[in-house]
C-alpha cells in the first residue's frame, strides 16, 4: 500500500487510498485527470499514480504568480514525464496576482512552462465559463487569434509550436488516455495486471455501495425486489456464464454511453452518505 501524508496536526494531506485507486479506475474508463484546485500533495499523488497523462484545465506557473492554484516547477517537471499539459487561465488574479492583467501576462506564463518543460505541454485554459475579470486583449473567445499572433511573435516560436497549443497538444493527451483504457481492456480481456509497475488493477468493488459489483467486465447493480425485465434479460442472454451478473433476473448492466457518470455518481453518492454520517454521529466508528 502506499504511503499517507499528514501534516503537522496528524490530518491525512494528497490523496488517501481510495483517492489513489479512483485515479487507477479513471485511468482504466478512460476519464481524464483534472488536476486544477487541487492541493500540492495531490498533484504529487495523482501523479504518482496514473499512468496516463493529466491536465490542469485552468492553472498557470506558480514561478509567474505565486498562487496556490498555479502550478510549481518541480510539478511541471513530473508532469512532462506523465506527458500531461496544463492549460493557462485567464483569470487576473492567478495570472499578474492581481485584478489586472493583460495578453502578456498570459503569454508570460506560456514562456515559462516552454522554458521549464517545453512547448507540448502548454494548452490554453481560459476558464471563460467561470471568471467574472478578463485580461485586457482577451475578453471572450474572439480574441484567441490575438493571443495565438502574439506567440508567434515571441522569439523562438513557430507555427508549429503555436498549433500545438491551440489543440494538438491536448488532443495528443485525449488519444494517449484512451490508449491506456484500452490497455486495461485487453489486460483484462488476458487475466493480465495493465500496468506491474503499480500492482494488480482491481475494480473498485470493495468502496463501492452495496448491490453494486464488478461482474464480467461491467458495473452491475442489483435490485432484490426488481422483477425480470426484457433488459436484464436480452442483457444476460449475450454473456457468457462466467461473465452473467450473480441474479441474472434481478440485474441491470451499466452499459453505453454514461456508463462512467453513472459509476462516478454512486462512489461519490457513497463518499456523501458517510460524511453525513460522521456529522450526525461524531462518535461513530465507521
Amino acid at each position: 500500500m502506499r504511503k499517507v501524508h499528514v501534516d503537522r496536526t496528524g490530518k491525512m494531506v494528497g490523496l488517501s487510498y481510495f483517492g489513489r485507486r479512483v485515479v487507477r479506475e479513471m485511468n482504466r474508463i478512460g476519464m481524464i485527470v483534472d488536476l486544477s484546485h487541487s492541493s500540492l500533495w495531490t498533484m504529487q499523488h495523482a501523479l504518482e499514480e496514473s499512468t496516463a497523462p493529466v491536465i490542469f484545465s485552468h492553472s498557470g506557473a506558480q514561478g509567474v504568480c505565486n498562487s496556490s492554484r498555479n502550478v510549481p516547477d518541480d510539478i511541471l517537471r513530473l508532469l512532462a514525464l506523465n506527458e500531461g499539459i496544463v492549460m493557462v487561465p485567464f483569470y487576473p488574479p492567478f495570472v499578474s496576482c492581481s485584478s489586472a492583467a493583460t495578453i502578456r501576462d498570459v503569454i508570460r506564463h506560456m514562456n515559462h512552462i516552454r522554458r521549464v518543460v517545453g512547448v507540448d505541454h502548454i494548452g490554453i485554459g481560459s476558464d471563460f465559463d467561470g471568471i467574472d475579470l478578463v485580461p485586457s486583449g482577451l475578453e471572450d473567445v474572439s480574441k484567441y487569434p490575438h493571443l495565438l499572433a502574439e506567440l508567434l511573435a515571441e522569439p523562438g516560436w513557430t507555427e508549429e509550436d503555436v498549433k500545438k497549443v491551440a489543440g494538438l497538444n491536448f488532443l495528443r493527451v485525449f488519444k494517449k488516455v484512451e490508449q491506456v483504457s484500452l490497455k486495461f481492456s485487453a489486460a483484462h480481456k488476458t487475466g493480465r495486471t495493465a500496468d506491474s509497475a503499480h500492482g494488480p488493477r482491481r475494480p473498485l468493488e470493495l468502496h463501492l455501495p452495496r448491490g453494486l459489483s464488478w461482474t464480467g467486465g461491467n458495473w452491475n447493480k442489483h435490485f432484490a425486489s426488481r422483477p425480470s425485465t426484457s433488459t436484464s434479460t436480452s442483457t444476460s442472454s449475450t454473456m457468457t456464464d462466467s461473465q452473467a451478473p450473480r441474479t441474472r433476473n434481478n440485474a441491470l448492466a451499466y452499459t453505453g454511453v454514461d456508463r462512467k457518470t453513472r459509476i462516478f455518481r454512486e462512489i461519490f453518492r457513497s463518499l456523501t452518505s458517510a460524511v453525513r454520517r460522521r456529522r450526525a454521529f461524531p462518535g461513530l466508528k465507521q
